[in-house]
């Protein structure tokens, strides 16, 4: 699931491969994409002045991003051998990376259409959540081995690890500012400051839910008022 604040409807990908999109005040269908022929496993939005764009991931390992405003398919990737679990838009519209079941972070070039880079980790495991700071020109991502690791995309460098205890992260939000992150696993979530080499827990919610599907970051300031909130779905399987 994937929630638009500014515009009142969420997307859901489906098990069959079809993106629907939802209007939280009429509680109606909106549009129905034909995306993919699996289960879709993450969908990324970005919505600009120039670019309206949904990226979606499906479990054959199949990366599509499409122009909502025409509601036709843009680009079509493929490289991951295994299950795409994650995917993000660069703020900047220009690329995407995406994480899967074969260890493997793969960043693309959207207007190339081609894949720029992997990144590996020694050690690391399968890729649940990814996302790019929205600040500066680094990425992170959580692994299945308890980790969130940073990478600077400048000189492809990992430049710090963030640990997780107990749990794998499900999905990781920035604030604006890009200086501090939530990680969400299935127990709560975690608010750290990564603005430095050695990134600091600054809070944790215990939650207990059982399946955590996505984490978003609301600035309560844009609209008029001053309290920052952060919003999150839940459903459980």
């Amino acid at each position: 699931m994937l929630l638009n604040y500014e515009e009142n409807y969420f997307f859901s990908g489906l098990k069959g491969g079809s993106i629907i999109s939802w209007d939280l005040e009429t509680s109606k269908i909106k549009s129905n994409l034909q995306a993919h022929k699996s289960e879709i496993k993450s969908l990324s939005l970005l919505k600009s002045d120039s670019s309206h764009l949904l990226a979606s991931a499906s479990s054959d390992g199949k990366i599509k991003l499409w122009d909502l405003r025409g509601k036709t398919t843009n680009i079509s990737l493929k490289g991951h051998l295994e299950c795409v679990n994650c995917i993000s838009i660069s703020p900047d519209a220009n690329y995407i990376a995406s994480g899967a079941n074969d260890n493997l972070v793969k960043l693309w070039d959207i207007r190339q259409n081609k894949l720029i880079k992997d990144l590996y980790a020694a050690d690391q495991t399968s890729v649940n959540c990814i996302e790019f700071n929205p600040y500066c020109i680094t990425l992170a991502y959580g692994t299945s081995d308890k980790t969130i690791k940073h990478w600077d995309l400048e000189r492809f460098e990992l430049i710090s690890i963030t640990p997780i205890d107990k749990l794998p992260a499900s999905k990781l939000v920035f604030e604006p500012s890009g200086k501090n992150i939530f990680i969400g696993t299935n127990e709560g979530f975690k608010y750290w400051m990564i603005d430095d080499e050695k990134p600091e827990l600054i809070d944790m919610f215990e939650v207990g839910w059982n399946n955590l599907q996505d984490l978003c970051y609301k600035d309560e300031g844009l609209y008029g008022n001053r309290n920052n909130e952060l919003n999150y779905k839940l459903q459980n399987f």
